[in-house]
């Protein structure tokens, strides 16, 4: 099931019909139906709608995990975002926040069953538009390896099983999650894991190394001061 799939079980669930249920959102039918028939990217100012007015939860909205209406937990737990991002016109797709935490020191237990914390990352268009919007994924880095490029509990979004030449990726070690700069070497078929912060040595790692995943390469993130 599809974003748009679940859009029309909303609708469904309210018995309203397309004439009425797009006059929630001072839109027309047909812009309406686009949204249904996958025609055109549903915008963050009407996931917004759904979740203000009827209780829907953008994360099973966007992901189709969990349950699809807000309970009185999960309600408080959403997160609005502010400027300098914001939501409006469609200048950012808002990511759904994970529970994972990516080190950048000490590992952390990986668990592949995602859960979400009901926050979401507002990742700018001009950078999401470059990815299928359902690999992209939120979370946070924690410890100070890649200190100055990343803080303690700043959040990140990465594109999942994503990998496009030496960057910032999230990645597993034999079941712990980190998040570190990867230097790949095609022809020797290694990996060197690189701390921005000098005080922690790189390690190379065949590329087949047993325990070793890549995750996916980190598109974004946000300073928190």
């Amino acid at each position: 099931m599809d974003i748009n799939d679940r859009l029309k079980l909303i609708r469904a669930n309210t018995k309203e019909s397309q004439a009425k249920f797009c006059k929630r959102f001072d839109i027309s039918q047909q812009t309406y139906a686009n949204y249904e028939l996958s025609k055109r990217s549903i915008p963050d100012e009407i996931k917004t709608k759904l979740q203000q007015q009827i209780g829907v939860n953008l994360n099973w909205l966007i992901t189709g995990k969990g349950d699809m209406y807000l309970n009185d937990h999960q309600t408080d737990s959403i997160v609005t975002f502010r400027s300098p991002y914001t939501n409006q016109n469609q200048t950012t797709l808002l990511i759904p926040m994970t529970n994972m935490k990516l080190s950048a020191g000490r590992g952390w237990d990986w668990d592949s069953d995602e859960s979400f914390t009901g926050e979401l990352l507002p990742v700018p268009m001009k950078i999401a538009r470059r990815f299928d919007g359902d690999k992209l994924i939120a979370a946070t880095a924690k410890g100070d390896s890649m200190e100055p490029t990343l803080h303690d509990g700043e959040p990140v979004a990465y594109v999942r099983e994503f990998e496009n030449g030496d960057g910032i990726y999230a990645l597993a070690i034999l079941d712990e999650v980190y998040i570190k700069r990867l230097s790949m070497d095609r022809l020797k078929r290694e990996i060197t894991i690189i701390s921005d912060n000098p005080k922690y040595p790189a390690k190379t790692y065949p590329m087949d190394q047993d325990g070793l995943q890549v995750l996916g390469k980190v598109v974004f993130w946000i300073h928190v001061e």
